[in-house]
Parts: structure tokens; sequence; C-alpha cells
């Protein structure tokens, strides 16, 4: 039977439990993994996606060679296992299990349902439908990964948003040199994605109250020089919410952050008209969809199946470049890059309205910044990108979702918020009587 005793160590009680999971509660210890930077092993995680996989790409285009970035998803796989393993040699050693937000393990049996409906279905497609399983590929590795190795220290998420900040600062800068002209950054190869990845370093930075206001601004330097207009917008709402940074400071993330979306569409001589922005044809294409067959609606249309939609003239061509790269004919849920379209695509309105009711649920809250800013986030950056669907994102994104699942109220926090509500009542009580 299992016990819960604490055991008193340098004048702190340790909490452990018999039985096989183990909750540490030493400040010493805590204060330890806090200090832990970038390169400790259980950020490998950060230092591939923040640090690896866009210097491949960089270095790949130097040489003249044609990119590869399917490596990752390959590298995800080799952790896996070794995450595994060390598991396997620690079965006798207490562990500290994951948290993972309810709304989650809720959807999780009806995308497991969803999923084996398809694949008896005769519309299953095996290049696509693993490529909509990635989401849960990535969520498992990120939980056995913590599981087995622990978390990466926040400090780890600020170095690594610092670093990938600073290569995209270096290619804007030596690439402007040689055109003689502002150049857009293409980072990891596609760098909307590494903005999504500098702004969950920002989420971090922003509900961390030793994070210094010059790394922050780096941070946010960092994502204005991808010109990222999803990732911008996601800045200044972000910034415009939280309330330590100044009035002054959320002024400018305002102009930055339209500034930053006009140089987007100059710099790529792009159409600003709305019936030509790419991201907003997709919506109208699914809507279409959605009100002309409402039979998928509930529980999705198919997991990589295709779809009975119908292709606006501005998208044939990216749609058809993107079906000739895995030999398909069709129109299929990955080619909406909105993760809110390609949820509802694959695992209906039951599922989606799960995710999104408890990222709403996040942004509601106050017991805990990071959950709100990373909330805010999703909602804003899964609007014209897959976050969860991506390679490098995925990972380190649900690696965040679990630790602010562990993540509670400073004591400060909870303490000022008591006087808070005993002045009120205080106050209440002593009013004279109508």
């Amino acid at each position: 039977m299992e016990s819960l005793y604490p055991q008193q160590q340098g004048g702190v009680a340790r909490f452990t439990v018999q039985g096989g999971i183990a909750n540490p509660l030493s400040r010493s210890d805590n204060l330890e993994k806090s200090r832990r930077g970038l390169w400790s092993f259980s950020s490998t995680p950060l230092v591939l996606t923040y640090g690896a996989f866009p210097l491949v790409d960089i270095g790949l285009r130097v040489l003249g060679r044609p990119p590869f970035r399917s490596w990752i998803d390959g590298a995800w796989i080799l952790l896996f296992l070794l995450a595994t393993l060390q598991l396997i040699l620690r079965l006798e050693r207490p562990l500290r299990i994951p948290r993972v937000p309810t709304g989650l393990l809720v959807a999780a049996p009806l995308v497991l349902l969803v999923s084996l409906v398809t694949l008896e279905g005769p519309s299953f497609v095996s290049a696509t439908y693993a490529m909509e399983l990635k989401p849960v590929f990535y969520l498992v590795v990120a939980w056995i990964w913590v599981l087995a190795f622990g978390f990466p220290s926040r400090r780890a998420f600020i170095q690594a948003g610092l670093l990938l900040s600073a290569l995209i600062a270096m290619e804007l800068v030596s690439g402007s040199a040689l055109h003689r002209s502002i150049f857009r950054p293409i980072g990891s190869g596609e760098v909307n994605y590494d903005a999504c990845l500098i702004l969950l370093s920002l989420c971090v930075g922003l509900a961390d109250e030793s994070v210094s206001g010059f790394q922050l601004c780096l941070l946010c330097a960092g994502i204005l020089a991808t010109f990222s207009r999803t990732g911008a917008m996601a800045v200044m709402v972000i910034l415009l919410i939280c309330r330590r940074v100044p009035s002054y400071a959320k002024l400018a993330a305002i102009g930055f952050s339209a500034g930053s979306a006009v140089l987007s569409f100059l710099v790529r001589g792009l159409d600003s008209s709305l019936s030509q922005v790419d991201r907003y044809l997709m919506w109208a294409s699914a809507i279409e969809m959605f009100y002309r067959n409402p039979s998928g609606l509930a529980f999705g249309y198919g997991v990589g199946a295709p779809l009975p939609a119908e292709i606006p003239p501005g998208l044939t061509d990216l749609f058809s470049m993107q079906d000739q790269s895995l030999s398909l004919s069709g129109t299929y849920a990955f080619e909406y890059h909105s993760m809110w379209l390609r949820m509802e695509i694959s695992w209906g309105i039951v599922v989606l309205a799960l995710i999104l009711t408890t990222a709403i649920a996040w942004i509601l809250q106050s017991r805990v910044l990071l959950r709100r800013y990373l909330a805010l986030a999703l909602c804003l950056e899964g609007l014209s990108m897959g976050v969860v669907y991506l390679s490098n994102v995925g990972i380190p994104f649900f690696i965040l979702v679990m630790l602010a699942c562990q993540d509670r109220a400073a004591p400060q926090e909870l303490s000022a918020r008591r006087g808070k509500r005993a002045a009120f009542r205080v106050s209440t009580n002593s009013r004279d009587p109508v």
C-alpha cells in the first residue's frame, strides 16, 4: 500500500511516495534545476529546434545544397527511444509524472476512435494520415522525454530564444547587405515557424520576473525581424495584456508590430488586398466546404482523407505544388495551414471545442501567467499555421504546456491576493448599514 511521509533533510521537508511515484519538493533541488542552462541534457529538444535545425538549413543554403528538413522527425524518434531506454533502466526508481491539461485527456479517446475509423475506411491515405497524427506523436515524445529526463529550465527557453533571435538578426543583416535592400530571413526554411518558437520563449520570459527587460526586447526584436505577420500580431496582443510591460512599451509594440506587418508585404512583393492573402483564402475555402458538406463537422472528414473542397484560383498553384511534393491528387487537410482548421477537418468539432475551451480557460485564469500567454499564443498563431503539427515547434510547445500544468501561483502572489481579499472584506464590513 502506498504511503506518503515527510523526510527531514537539511532542514527542508522532502515528501516521497512509496509505490512508484515521487513528487520532490526540495527547494535546493528546484533552485538547482532553475539554474540549468541550454546545454543541460534535459534541454536537448530545445538545442535541436532552436539551434541545430536552423543552422543545418542555413549551412545547406550556403553550400548550395537542396534543403533536407525531415531529419528532425528522425531525431525525435531517436530521442523517444533514448527516453524509453532510460525509463526501462530506472524502473526501480520513483518517477514524477508530467501532467497534461484535462481537455487533452478527454479529447484523447475521441482522437483515437476517429483515427481507427479512418484507418479502416476506403479513403485511407498513409502519407496524409501520418501527417495528421503528428500532434499525437509529438505529445507522446514530449511526455516521455520529460518523464525520463525532466523539464528544461525556463532559463534554457530564454537562452534558446535569444540564440534563434541572433541567427535571424545575422541573416537579416548579411542578406540585406548582399542584396542592398531589406532581405527577409529564411531561418530554418519557414521563418514563420522560427517566429513561433521565439514567441514561446517570450511567453516564458514575460511570466518570469527574473528575466530582464533587455532580454525581452531582444526576443521581441527577433520575432519582428522575421516579418511574420501573425507573429507580430501575437507579440502586440500579448504585450498589451501583460501587466509588467509599461504603457510606453505597449504603444511601441503597436507601432513596431504594424510596421513589421507592412514590411512583410513590401519585402515579398505581396498584394495586400484581402482577396490575395493565402491564409484568408484557406479559411474561405474551408468555411465553404463546411457549409456545403456539414456531415463531417461533428467528427471530421476523415484523418488525412481527400476533402470535398473547391480550391479558389489564388490557391491553385500552392495546393498543386504541395500535392506534387507527395505525389498526391486532390485536397487534403495539411494544405490548410491553420491548426484550428486542420483539427476541425481531421477530428471534428467535439475535439476542437475541447482544445479551444481549455485554451480560453487558460487565458481567463490569472493564477499562472505562463498558461495565459501560452494559450493566447496558441489561439493567435493557430489561425495561420499548424503550431502542434510543426516538426520544430510541436515538441517545445507541448513541453511548455506540461511545465505550465506543474506551475502554481508564486507564494508572494497568493499572499498579496489574500491580503487584497481581506482588505476588501474589512472595508465592506466596516460600512455603516443603511
